[in-house]
């Protein structure tokens, strides 16, 4: 299920728990929630040799969100993906009070919340076909904003949150490219609109 982008964190959890009681689920149905910008927050978090235990790049990729936001990262649950040797490893980062809300709201209403899962990786592991070994754009839409995340060889590039619609996506794209110093231009683009979560009952 996708949790609305176009309210506020709490009125979007209210209205996910509507949506479950309209659905009128079967107690014990586990159900996946979707959750997108600006509910969840993306950084790259850069190679550090020195630092490639779990435990080593959980400390380090919680310092690189409260490095980009500052004190209100302090109450995020930062989850970070696994880098092949040498590269940056993509991180997301939750309000733990969303968690828990998300969580009540659905015991609440007697079903299981089996995952949470962060809307760009949702998009990201729908892709059916295999992505070029290019430099490929996936581009995630919400509410007036866009996740865009750059992809080369499978490395993760860049990832930003930017606001604007996808009629502006090229120039959004160029910005962004020109951040990265590239002089080249990219192969591909990939607009993906997150996958519905599969619900199942519980056996």
């Amino acid at each position: 299920m996708l949790l609305r982008d176009n309210l506020a964190m709490a009125d979007a959890v209210a209205a996910l728990g509507a949506r479950i009681e309209a659905l009128a689920m079967p107690r014990g149905t586990r159900i996946a929630c979707v959750v997108p910008a600006p509910f969840v927050r993306y950084v790259l978090v850069p190679w550090n040799a020195d630092m490639q235990g779990r435990k080593a790049r959980q400390i380090l990729a919680e310092h690189c969100f409260r490095e980009t936001y500052g004190e209100l990262a302090r109450d995020w649950i930062v989850r970070v993906d696994h880098a092949r040797f040498g590269s940056a490893a993509l991180a997301c980062a939750m309000s733990a009070s969303l968690l828990d809300d998300l969580a009540r709201t659905t015991q609440e209403r007697g079903v299981l919340l089996e995952s949470v899962q962060p809307a760009l990786m949702n998009a990201f592991n729908a892709i059916a076909d295999p992505l070029s070994r290019d430099s490929t754009w996936i581009v995630v839409p919400g509410s007036g904003a866009l996740t865009l995340m750059l992809v080369e060889e499978g490395r993760p590039l860049r990832v930003a949150l930017v606001a604007g619609t996808l009629d502006r996506l090229d120039a959004l794209l160029r910005r962004e490219w020109f951040a990265l110093g590239r002089e080249d231009t990219w192969s591909h683009v990939r607009v993906c609109a997150p996958a519905p979560a599969l619900q199942s009952l519980a056996a």
